[in-house]
């Protein structure tokens, strides 16, 4: 049963997705597919980081970096949380899981460095 309704949510998700879109596309909205969007018009190649953006202006970065800084420290307690209990587990089929997870926390710390570095140094240097 949870199946039969799991395929019926995905069904009315992508008859949704394929079909009421494009009608409110071509109908609704008059999208032209041909037009330029903003992000080509006014590409400078340069990433837009708010953090980053306040502390070159001079401007106060705890606005946009203490919500980050919770994020981030939150997002990590759940991985190392989830680790422990995917190495408990590492037997009963826990192995992918922990490896998966342990890359991704990996990928995570690296980021964070990244971050800090270009915070330090700025995104020019």
């Amino acid at each position: 049963m949870t199946a039969l309704i799991t395929v019926l949510c995905v069904a009315g998700y992508l008859l949704g997705y394929f079909v009421y879109a494009r009608f409110l596309a071509r109908r609704i909205f008059v999208v032209d597919l041909s037009a330029p969007t903003p992000a080509h018009l006014l590409r400078d190649d340069v990433d837009y980081v708010p953090t980053l953006y306040l502390k070159q202006r001079g401007r106060n970065p705890l606005f946009t970096g203490i919500p980050m800084l919770f994020m981030l420290v939150s997002t990590l307690t759940a991985m190392v949380l989830n680790l422990r209990s995917f190495y408990m587990r590492w037997h009963e089929g826990g192995a992918p899981l922990f490896v998966v997870g342990l890359v991704l926390l990996l990928l995570a710390v690296w980021l964070l460095v990244e971050a800090v570095i270009t915070l330090v140094r700025g995104p020019n240097n």
